[in-house]
């Protein structure tokens, strides 16, 4: 019932602190396009990283390699399973400069943040809006 009343909150501050960081990066006048590749390109995970959940991925990676695609793409699942593949391989083909990383670094780094807190009483009275049936 509680999923249905309509109440969606996020606090001023974590709203100012993404607009902020967005302007300053916006600033930084970086391509459009390699903001795109920014978005897709696959980091590639450390080895020390989580060992057990790279040796299940080595062994569905060997599976991977066994059957690279399969044979028949006409059930729901195999077609799902090659779209998949598909856009993980093209997210491995991007690769983006590590300058321009530095520069949103920089942009993020060189951003004026206002750190001070002011109350402010916003109304005396609360709404709350629920779906009646």
């Amino acid at each position: 019932q509680n999923d249905k009343d309509g109440v969606i909150s996020a606090s001023i501050n974590n709203f100012n602190d993404l607009f902020n960081k967005t302007v300053a990066i916006d600033a930084a006048d970086i391509d459009q396009q390699v903001m795109l590749n920014m978005l897709l390109e696959k980091i590639q995970k450390d080895e020390g990283d989580n060992a057990e959940k790279g040796n299940e991925e080595e062994n569905q990676e060997e599976e991977n390699v066994e059957n690279p695609r399969p044979s028949n793409i006409w059930g729901l699942d195999r077609l799902m399973t090659t779209v998949s593949r598909s856009y993980n391989h093209y997210r491995e083909t991007i690769e983006v400069d590590p300058a321009e990383w530095d520069k949103v670094r920089e942009a993020l780094a060189g951003r004026k943040v206002d750190h001070s807190q002011h109350l402010t009483q916003l109304g005396k009275t609360v709404l709350q809006m629920r779906n009646v049936d």
